[in-house]
């Protein structure tokens, strides 16, 4: 039996924005991806496998929509990352507190 070695246009992730649902849906092929979601402690569910061994993951969940703002950048033109995390009912509750009209 092989190694299946996924190349680097295989990895790919995709994000998707429900604005009505206010509910993000992520998929990856790239195993580091899927590993710093659960660090973030999305809830990683496998999508797909090769010969028993996961090769695709999905999140899905509520975003605060506060993560979603435009990001700041630095004098290189890098992104100054923060922290987003995907919490259920209470991102929706947060939102609806401060007047949001969604």
């Amino acid at each position: 039996m092989s190694v299946h070695r996924s190349t680097l246009a295989e990895q790919e992730t995709v994000y998707r924005w429900d604005r009505e649902e206010l509910t993000l849906h992520a998929w990856t092929a790239n195993a580091s991806e899927a590993q710093r979601w659960r660090r973030r402690g999305w809830n990683v569910q496998v999508r797909g496998t090769v010969g028993g061994v996961p090769r695709s993951w999905e999140v899905k969940g509520h975003l605060d929509p506060d993560a979603l703002l435009p990001r700041k950048v630095n004098r290189d033109g890098h992104v100054i990352r923060r922290k987003t995390t995907l919490s259920g009912a209470a991102a929706i509750a947060a939102a609806s507190k401060k007047g949001d009209s969604r």
